[in-house]
């Protein structure tokens, strides 16, 4: 698996990107689990029906009741979801569109994806209103004697995604992407770094 991370400034909104080459998701488990907050997805049925196998795997969910999703919604305006089931074509590409971030519901499509790699990609618009987007976080220890003090924002993503197995990338401002983590199940890790 391998996850892209990219943050762009177009026409003066900065817009985030995710994409990913995972399992994706059909439009029945988009309207009755994305879209229904507090619904886990990974217990359902319709897990069980569209991933037969998957109990006898070792897989572990990492999200499970939509919580990330619609933390989005705490700074972004605008935010569209594109999602194509793994096993389906290019042409079935399901999308979201949320145009003022949960004032409306959001707008259903069907569009064409863009790569047969490609099976999700969630972007979104920061909303200026709520947060200020800046390449460093700043850091406050909250321990005497040590100095407040700045990160890279690639350098804060690097150990929020430190227990995946897949690998991330990163690219911020039209930058070349640069692998910001490998994937902990990889043959040649090295766990020293």
């Amino acid at each position: 698996g391998k996850i892209l991370v990219n943050i762009n400034n177009v026409d003066g909104k900065y817009w985030f990107s995710v994409v990913d080459n995972g399992v994706g998701m059909s439009m029945q488990t988009i309207l009755d689990y994305l879209l229904n907050f507090g619904n886990s997805f990974w217990g359902s049925d319709l897990a069980k029906k569209e991933y037969p196998g998957l109990r006898s795997s070792n897989f572990e969910s990492i999200g499970t009741f939509g919580i990330g999703f619609y933390s989005l919604f705490m700074v972004a305006s605008e935010v569209i979801v594109d999602s194509r089931k793994f096993d389906s074509s290019i042409d079935s590409n399901i999308r979201l569109k949320f145009p003022n971030g949960l004032c409306l519901r959001p707008i259903v499509s069907n569009t064409n994806g863009l790569n047969m790699n490609i099976s999700t990609i969630i972007k979104f618009s920061l909303d200026d209103n709520k947060v200020k987007w800046l390449l460093v976080v700043g850091i406050k220890p909250g321990v005497m004697g040590i100095p407040d003090f700045e990160v890279p924002y690639k350098a804060v993503l690097a150990k929020l995604t430190a227990g995946l197995d897949v690998d991330v990338y990163y690219s911020e401002m039209g930058s070349d992407y640069t692998m910001i983590h490998n994937n902990i199940e990889a043959e040649d890790l090295d766990i020293c770094q």
